[in-house]
């Protein structure tokens, strides 16, 4: 989770930087081509998840580790020369479907296919990782991802300063790529003792039957996110412009902090929930669960909308059109997601992921319908509109399937706790954002960045200290809490929380 964390701040921090040495149309181009190729890796027919799982149950087979890492990187090129008709249809049109000055219109095409061959490259390369994936060597891989993405902006900057101009992306990926390459190889030969691949002609059939027929619900699991988090920006180019696709991804990059840093506490629930084969411990663990992912959630979400006007001119020097409103319809969305985290985890702990994949499915149908309708309309407003309409539907219709399936009721299973949050944190974001946006007028750049720390900051406050006093905190919840705590903290908090003074001892 900290690396991911890490990542994200690094991304946060170079964003505004990036921003004004491109300028806006520049880096909406950018994000418009990462956008479009990110479709490319998603059509993988569910292997990336499949071969994590076959080398988790082949670690102590060699030959068989081979197999699947040779099949992964043959796969997966296979997969990137398949797919070049589609790209050279995509390169035709983008000076086409994305209005651009003319210095970006000579460089987008030769960009577009560097970053093409960077992301297949990647992909080859996955299949390695997912042998470190299958032995949970989780802190080499997060050092190796926080390295490399330094490496990536570092070589952006350079470039950028001698001009590069879109290319100074193409070269910082590629060089994040081939380091990321060169460790994977190295640890997989120490791994394997020597030789990595095995002939293509003696893998069995069988193992490629049974890597595709696993990954068939994850690749509907993978197109369905690919269209709900990532047609947005794509759709914003098409019938807002490149600079509002900035606009949207200075909103996206600070409101999905929101989505995936609740969603990153929540990895050891998976192995936990799979052990449990009582029904009423699951139901009690999802509504706990979902209650603590709720918490954090919605106290994020209020602190970032309660202080936004300040936060976005501290950070960026400035402040946009309708950012408050972009920045809303994201929230409401992702919070939306959120409340599904859990019970996603559950069904594939309880191996039961067929409903998770319909709930995807649902969402991105709906979501990419009323986009379309909505964005000739109403532009970028328009497509959030719409994400936020298949968000919602998406996730009505998922819990609807979820609490027949847990036996719960919508009053047990969401609302007793929903509602108290929401009574605890709407008023404060009203009253935040309202001071938030009169300071941000005068303010400067760094007294708005203070400032909205210190909005933030009282949200956060004001919120728990209401929830308190509406009884949101039980006394299960001090119980899981208390021992991980040191003891001189753990008076202080059991009386915020309300619960009963902790034992002394």
């Amino acid at each position: 989770m900290s690396a991911q964390i890490g990542t994200m701040v690094i991304g946060l921090v170079m964003l505004p930087i990036l921003v004004h040495m491109m300028g806006s149309v520049a880096y909406g181009v950018w994000v418009v081509i990462s956008g479009l190729l990110g479709y490319f890796g998603v059509f993988d027919f569910g292997l990336g998840g499949a071969f994590v799982a076959q080398l988790a149950r082949q670690l102590s087979d060699r030959q068989a580790l081979r197999q699947i890492i040779t099949l992964g990187v043959l796969a997966y090129g296979f997969i990137g020369i398949a797919l070049i008709p589609i790209g050279f249809f995509i390169a035709s049109h983008l000076n086409t479907w994305f209005p651009m000055p003319p210095l970006l219109k000579s460089q987008v095409i030769p960009v577009f296919w560097l970053v093409y061959a960077a992301s297949f490259f990647n992909l080859a390369m996955n299949g390695m990782g997912a042998l470190i994936n299958a032995l949970q060597w989780m802190r080499w891989q997060a050092i190796l991802r926080v390295v490399t993405q330094l490496l990536n902006y570092s070589i952006v900057m350079i470039a950028l300063v001698l001009h590069q101009g879109l290319y100074a992306f193409s070269w910082g990926l590629w060089a994040s790529s081939v380091v990321v390459g060169i460790a994977y190889v190295l640890k997989v030969w120490h791994v394997l003792e020597g030789r990595l691949f095995y002939p293509p002609w003696r893998i069995p059939g069988s193992l490629i039957t049974s890597l595709l027929s696993y990954g068939g619900w994850l690749q509907i699991n993978n197109v369905a996110n690919q269209i709900i988090y990532e047609t947005d920006r794509i759709l914003t180019g098409i019938y807002a412009g490149l600079a509002w696709v900035t606009i949207y991804q200075i909103n996206y990059k600070l409101g999905n902090t929101v989505r995936r840093i609740p969603l990153s506490l929540m990895g050891a629930l998976l192995p936990a929930i799979s052990r449990v084969t009582d029904d009423h411990r699951v139901r009690q663990a999802y509504v706990d669960a979902s209650r603590y992912l709720g918490l954090l959630t919605f106290l994020m979400g209020s602190a970032l909308m309660a202080a936004l006007p300040l936060l976005i001119k501290g950070w960026m020097g400035r402040n946009y059109p309708h950012e408050s409103l972009v920045f809303l319809l994201l929230i409401i969305a992702y919070v939306s997601s959120n409340l599904t985290g859990i019970g996603t985890t559950v069904l594939r702990g309880q191996l039961r992921p067929q409903l998770t994949s319909y709930y995807t499915a649902v969402t991105a149908v709906v979501k990419l319908s009323m986009s379309l309708m909505l964005a000739p309309h109403f532009g970028l407003l328009g497509i959030l509109v719409g994400s936020l309409i298949g968000s919602i539907v998406g996730s009505l219709y998922f819990l609807s399937r979820l609490f027949r399936v847990l036996q719960l009721t919508w009053w047990s299973g969401l609302g007793h706790w929903l509602t108290r949050l929401a009574v605890a944190t709407i008023p404060i974001v009203w009253i935040g954002h309202q001071w938030a946006t009169a300071q941000a007028r005068t303010a400067g750049r760094i007294e708005s960045g203070f400032l909205g720390v210190g909005v933030a900051a009282f949200a956060v406050a004001s919120s728990l200290l209401i929830l308190r006093l509406a009884h949101f905190f039980e006394i299960r919840d001090w119980d899981r809490i208390a021992p991980l705590l040191p003891a001189k903290w753990r008076s202080r908090l059991a009386v915020m929380m309300g619960t009963p003074h902790p034992d002394p001892r």
